[in-house]
């Protein structure tokens, strides 16, 4: 394949990879969320919707592995600025 034909077909799939829009979910409530996630290994992110009750399980189980590693003595689980330079 000539240089030209594979540059045209590499723009080509960029340009539908962004062009693409995700799907219109049906039943979009208010406590419905949607937001799009790149997943590990892929280029083109999909969208993901949860509802309300989804998200508030999911910070409760966020809160409860807080709660645990405070427990256990792990204290602040933020990364230590370095300061050596």
């Amino acid at each position: 394949m000539s240089g030209a034909k594979l540059c045209g077909l590499s723009v080509l799939i960029i340009l539908v990879g962004c062009a693409t829009q995700p799907h219109k979910v049906a039943n979009d409530g208010p406590d419905l969320q949607c937001h799009s996630e790149e997943t590990i290994g892929s280029m083109i992110p999909k969208s993901v919707c949860t509802t309300a009750a989804q998200r508030a399980d999911k910070q409760h189980q966020l809160n409860e592995l807080r709660d645990a590693v405070d427990a256990k003595g792990g204290g602040d689980t933020r990364p230590a600025a370095n300061t050596a330079l």
